[in-house]
């Protein structure tokens, strides 16, 4: 088995998790649309949207379960509003998680800030950098603490109205989906090869060589590195 055979191996499975990653975005901001433009056009004229009604509710929990649907990598998917932009605040986050039977069901967050369990999402980069930049956001793998409290990687996709940011439509992708995605390619490539996030910090890897959340010294390996070919990139692949 040649080097080349390897590296075409692998970029095909980086083109592949690569296209996946890509339609994700494309149905986020698919949703992001569709709210801003349902909701967006019967608050045109208040700063703060809502209090939404039931039926203003079931169309986002709608759009996520059509997301978890489309995206057997989703865990959980909805929309997270600017506490600034609503009047509800127990409307913040419209959120829809696959239950342990897999069908959709809704997941509830604390925002009581007196509580020790209160949801403190707004420096997240998910949230923060989209609503600072106005562009999509990937992130690397984190504890989602008092959130849905497990390993992910959240993809979001920022809307805005004529007074500016609103809020995001978001996803999530838990880290364990990852690993048995990149198990099942494995079978499939002659190489090992590990998924590295942000500055090199391995998510998952296919080699107990590379543990994951360890960093990867770039100055004491001598493998290859490609980045995944998505739009928004985040995520490479590295192999020997």
């Amino acid at each position: 088995m040649t080097l080349m055979s390897v590296e075409e191996e692998i970029r095909g499975f980086a083109h592949a998790l690569a296209e996946d990653l890509d339609r994700l975005f494309d149905d986020l901001e698919g949703a992001a649309a569709l709210v801003r433009r349902r909701l967006g056009s019967e608050n045109a004229n208040s700063r703060r949207w809502g209090p939404f009604q039931p039926d203003q509710l079931r169309m986002m929990e709608a759009e996520a379960d059509s997301l978890l649907e489309r995206h057997p990598l989703v865990y959980g998917a909805g929309i997270i509003f600017d506490p600034d932009r609503i009047v509800s605040p127990e409307q913040l986050i419209p959120w829809r998680v696959r239950g342990e039977s897999g069908a959709p069901e809704a997941y509830g967050f604390d925002f009581d800030e007196h509580s020790r369990d209160y949801y403190d999402f707004l420096q997240l980069p998910w949230f923060a950098e989209p609503k600072a930049t106005g562009e999509p956001k990937f992130t690397t793998p984190y504890v989602d603490f008092l959130g849905v409290d497990e390993y992910i990687l959240t993809a979001a996709v920022p809307f805005a109205d004529d007074y500016g940011f609103v809020g995001v439509a978001g996803s999530d992708i838990e880290v364990s989906t990852l690993e048995r995605v990149m198990m099942r390619a494995a079978k499939n490539v002659s190489g090992r090869f590990v998924l590295l996030g942000a500055e090199g910090r391995i998510v998952c890897s296919t080699t107990a060589r590379f543990l994951p959340g360890e960093l990867l010294e770039q100055d004491t390996v001598s493998g290859h590195q490609l980045m995944l070919p998505t739009r928004v990139p985040t995520l490479s692949l590295y192999w020997e």
